[in-house]
């Protein structure tokens, strides 16, 4: 097991004590966990603010940044990803520019002020929920512009982030409430980017299967008789059962095209 395994099972032990033990952790646990890494004291300050960001309250200790450069909770996803081509309309682009104008006009509070709004909602203010939805819609615009091009709609980027703020707001327990509010943000961002990059693979995944199937099919007719299934299956090391789904598929695209040309 290398360092980097060595840490993410640390990390994952931590986390899971901290849940059991009402989200919270001693300084003196992190330290310990963490005692063999080079640089302690920045791994400390950083994997402090990862946790607090993750709703776990860390008792005497301050972090000093808002950084999570060393513990990216997103390390292993290839940076090769393909993302489907997003088109914008401009209808969503005039309503995603009224919304972005609105935001500027209810004002900007200081993280200061919203640390403490989010100590008041923690003590049971009724209004501070609401309000701290409020003043962080403008921090959803900032993080959405990162995930431009990406697989969704700037609508849909939006839609998405304010979602993560929402649900941001209902699982804070304490801590750094803008490092844990970022995080849900992003996360709900790029599960929905994940959701749409892996639909767009499959439907190509499968209209390459089908264009390759396409091909096999002209190079196995012989004397203008079509080759059988078994025979496509083996070709293209698939089961039959797939060949006559994407047969029946095949079938229905060239309905709908001699539809489409009878219209």
């Amino acid at each position: 097991m290398d360092n980097q395994d060595i840490f993410k099972e640390s990390l994952q032990s931590l986390i899971a004590y901290a849940k059991g033990n009402d989200f919270k952790l001693e300084i003196e646990d992190i330290k310990n966990s963490f005692k063999d890494f080079k640089d302690n004291e920045t791994v400390i300050n950083e994997i402090c603010a990862y946790l607090e960001s993750e709703g776990i309250k860390i008792n005497n200790y301050e972090v000093k940044e808002n950084v999570l450069s060393f513990v990216d909770v997103n390390e292993d996803k290839k940076n090769d990803t393909v993302y489907p081509e997003t088109v914008t309309s401009n209808k969503e682009k005039k309503f995603v520019e009224m919304y972005l104008n609105e935001l500027k006009e209810l004002g900007e509070k200081t993280p200061e002020d919203i640390e403490k709004l989010a100590e008041s909602y923690l003590n049971g203010d009724a209004n501070a929920k609401d309000e701290l939805i409020t003043s962080c819609l403008s921090l959803v615009s900032i993080i959405a512009a990162d995930y431009d091009n990406k697989g969704l709609t700037s609508g849909d980027v939006l839609s998405e982030g304010n979602m993560g703020l929402i649900e941001g707001v209902s699982t804070y327990v304490g801590g750094s409430f803008i490092n844990h509010i970022t995080n849900s943000i992003k996360k709900s961002i790029e599960r929905a980017i994940e959701e749409e990059c892996m639909i767009y693979s499959n439907n190509q995944d499968f209209t390459n299967k089908m264009n390759k199937l396409d091909e096999l099919s002209k190079e196995l007719t012989n004397d203008d008789k079509a080759p059988s299934t078994s025979a496509l299956a083996k070709a293209m090391n698939l089961s039959e059962d797939e060949i006559t789904i994407m047969l029946k598929e095949a079938m229905k695209a060239l309905y709908k095209d001699e539809e489409s040309e009878g219209k």
